[in-house]
């Protein structure tokens, strides 16, 4: 068989836009079709190859694993799933076999130094907790880094977990989340004094709406990973827990939630991730519904048995749009992260309140093209309901921390929460 791509001539970038150019009829290139993104760089309505400088397959193959929440007081069959996430009230209520994977959370609280079997991963950020709460797990970093130093004899697949999801969700943009990655890793090989609890570590982020950019930042955090362990001389595999993100989901059109983690998942998928976790539809409400969790399982039953995504490893290697938007989010990231690095790490970045600014601003940015319609959620800013149902249930509470606090926290702000209140007072 002839190779049919040499009778063809090659067409070059100035080619390509020369004919966009055509077809904008006197329009200006530039000013129709290039945006400007949050994170500090443009993007253009056409990539070629002139655009990637190198090209590789991040991971050999995709077996990402089925992470489901624990709904007690049901009679819910988890045995499909591959995993549960448990937080710490609910590791006494679930039994599992000792090679059952388990996600062990624990938020503003030290873990029991035991896990529950000999396949737990340990989802606990001292660091993290900080920046949300005000203050270490324990009350002191003393006494986290105590705990952290107890848990080398555990049976834990890891010791300690990175909490970026919780910066998503309070607004960080893609470039600022893997900078805080990198600059809480920084910060815990520093405060362990040994640059092995890189190996470690589990990384746990969420995925939000903006497609391309999602997929984008999952390939990132395996590359700026890779560079930070050999800055440390440390040849370690990172392992990503993503889920989906809390900052775009609604009360209102509850159902269209679904909609969001599906495609959500699938940004996770071809991203690459090790661990998945699909937050059910109606997650907000206080009273969760069986059948939410059990959708939220089966989403990814479909993504998987009957899509077929586990069958391609690193599926969008080589597209230059994400290719592009993988080496802009990694030179910015790291250009954030030499910046707080320089000024002193992380928590001192959370003393002198740098970096919660740094995560308001942002929050602010985005916040404002939702208000202005520039940023839609359908339902809320967009094809809203006439009459919406959810103002008749309690919407979970989200945990404050009652104690003085050492630094300014960090908390999650969902996007229609503003539109949410005013269809309640109106």
């Amino acid at each position: 068989m002839s190779d049919l791509f040499k009778e063809f001539a090659a067409v070059d970038a100035k080619q390509w836009k020369a004919q966009v150019q055509a077809e904008l009829k006197g329009e200006d290139f530039a000013q129709t079709l290039v945006f400007d993104t949050q994170e500090g760089f443009q993007v253009k309505p056409m990539y070629t190859h002139d655009d990637v400088e190198n090209s590789e397959f991040l991971v050999e193959e995709n077996h990402w694993k089925i992470v489901s929440d624990f709904l007690p007081h049901n009679a819910i069959d988890y045995s499909s799933v591959d995993g549960i996430q448990l937080n710490s009230s609910q590791l006494n209520e679930f039994c599992p076999t000792d090679n059952e994977l388990i996600i062990a959370t624990y938020k503003n609280e030290l873990p029991n130094l035991k896990a529950i079997n000999h396949n737990t991963f340990l989802d606990w950020d001292f660091l993290g907790d900080l920046a949300e709460f005000g203050n270490y797990p324990g009350k002191s970093q003393t006494e986290a880094l105590a705990a952290l130093h107890d848990l080398e004899t555990s049976n834990y697949n890891n010791i300690l977990s990175i909490d970026i999801a919780r910066y998503q969700n309070a607004g960080a943009n893609h470039a600022e989340q893997l900078a805080l990655m990198l600059l809480v890793a920084n910060e815990y090989v520093e405060l362990y004094e040994s640059e092995l609890i890189l190996s470690n570590i589990l990384v746990k982020t969420a995925v939000g709406n903006n497609f391309f950019f999602e997929i984008a930042k999952l390939r990132a955090m395996r590359i700026l990973w890779a560079n930070l362990c050999d800055a440390w001389h440390v040849n370690s595999h990172i392992t990503i827990m993503a889920e989906s993100s809390v900052r775009n989901k609604t009360v209102m059109d509850k159902h269209n939630n679904l909609i969001r983690t599906t495609y959500e998942a699938a940004a996770g998928i071809f991203g690459n991730v090790d661990l998945l976790h699909i937050l059910p539809y109606d997650q907000l409400f206080e009273e969760r519904k069986a059948m939410s969790l059990e959708l939220a399982m089966k989403q990814q039953f479909v993504l998987r048995e009957e899509s077929f995504l586990n069958w391609f490893a690193d599926p969008l290697k080589g597209s230059y749009y994400v290719e592009f938007l993988t080496a802009q989010l990694c030179k910015k990231a790291w250009d954030i992260f030499k910046r707080l690095e320089s000024e002193g790490g992380f928590v001192v970045g959370l003393k002198s309140e740098k970096i919660q600014k740094m995560i308001e601003k942002s929050a602010n940015e985005e916040q404002a093209l939702f208000d202005s319609k520039e940023l839609n959620l359908i339902g809320v800013n967009k094809y809203p309901k006439e009459k919406d149902d959810f103002v008749q249930y309690a919407l979970k509470k989200y945990p404050k921390n009652n104690h003085q606090v050492l630094v300014k926290t960090i908390a999650p702000k969902r996007l229609s929460e503003g539109v949410e209140k005013d269809y309640v007072q109106n």
